[in-house]
């Protein structure tokens, strides 16, 4: 054998173990590792790069374009967020957003993601008229077309300019993630096909509750900051069944957590030529009955909704920390310092709310 010859090691099963080729805790062998030992013992590292530059010349990148997915600027591509949607890809594009504030309603109808390109405070998304800055409606065709349902929003500034409008951001129909925005106003969640994602945001300044989960939508709402809103810090009602967790509720007009909101409305029965007033107690669903003009059957049905709450923060909120008027799990938060009780549960519910190793100051 000439001297120059490299003599390439062979591997070597471990004595004492019956398969051949595999280390000594029985898994396989680390093949790029004793590769990477043979290359580095043999071969200098400087022809080493040299050749893999070589050779990497001639791989092509269509595979890249292909799978992964397009980018969007705006304004440098489109002019507007919305226009975006047409020029990003038919599927799963991903729109960047520079800095600056955008006057328009950002309807999403494509499962895009939108991230603010710099920032959070400087990438501003302003509601014209009575229009709310994010909308998710949705057109119910997830299953034979993309319409947006599962869009990805993160670092944006939401606001509305109409003072009469609360929420600038409404979720009505799908499974968006909104993440690390700042929210100046109320968040709207509804519909029994609605299930977002809010994480790590910022929700202030609504003229009303900052975030309101109503008619049965499923919510995550995870490691929030809810605070200085008029009203509620969260309200969630009509059936809806959130999971509240790790969230940051304080400094709100009212209560920091409203579970279940009891509403009287009056009603006029008819029956036998006289009217009797009825007050009539709407926690959840309620139905009426064909009947129910003829004064003969009046149906409401029980809320089983259950929002879990787990390990918020909430505190020096106007009205109580926690007003439970329906079913709720309580566990691991810390309720204190807020103007009224800590946590209220009303009669109509002192059986349905479970308690669990929280704190009360």
């Amino acid at each position: 054998m000439n001297a120059e010859e490299k003599v390439w090691p062979q591997p070597v099963a471990p004595e004492g173990e019956g398969v051949e080729g595999e280390e000594e805790n029985g898994g396989p062998l680390n093949l790029p590792q004793r590769c990477l030992d043979i290359i580095v013992s043999n071969v200098s590292f400087l022809d080493y790069v040299s050749s893999w530059r070589a050779v990497a010349r001639h791989y092509s990148l269509d595979w890249y374009r292909e799978h992964c997915r397009k980018v969007t600027i705006v304004p440098d591509d489109a002019p507007t967020i919305t226009k975006a949607f047409s020029v990003a890809e038919r599927r799963e594009g991903v729109v960047l957003i520079r800095p600056g504030r955008y006057v328009e309603c950002v309807r999403v109808t494509r499962p895009v993601v939108l991230v603010g390109w710099g920032p959070r405070k400087q990438v501003i998304v302003d509601a014209p008229g009575w229009d709310s800055a994010l909308v998710f409606a949705g057109l119910g065709l997830e299953k034979c077309m993309d319409t947006g349902e599962r869009a990805t929003i993160r670092n944006l500034y939401f606001r509305c300019r109409n003072d009469q409008n609360n929420y600038p951001v409404r979720i009505v129909r799908g499974q968006p993630t909104i993440s690390s925005c700042n929210i100046e106003g109320g968040v709207w969640v509804a519909g029994n096909q609605t299930d977002p994602l809010i994480r790590r945001c910022t929700i202030f300044n609504s003229r009303a509750c900052g975030l309101r989960i109503l008619d049965h939508s499923q919510a995550q709402v995870l490691s929030n900051a809810v605070h200085s809103n008029r009203r509620e810090g969260i309200i969630a009602e009509r059936g809806a069944k959130p999971t509240i967790e790790r969230n940051s509720i304080f400094g709100n007009g009212c209560d920091g957590l409203l579970i279940g909101r009891e509403v009287w409305e009056e009603f006029e029965v008819v029956q036998d030529e006289q009217d009797d007033g009825q007050w009539i107690p709407i926690d959840s669903r309620f139905a009426e009955d064909p009947e129910i003009q003829k004064g003969e059957d009046l149906f409401e049905f029980q809320d089983s909704a259950c929002p879990v709450i787990r390990e918020n923060e909430v505190e020096r909120n106007g009205g109580h920390g926690v007003l439970a008027r329906a079913a709720a799990f309580l566990i691991e938060n810390v309720v204190r310092r807020n103007m009224g009780n800590s946590v209220m549960v009303e009669a109509v519910a002192e059986r349905q709310v479970l308690m669990r190793s929280n704190f009360f100051d």
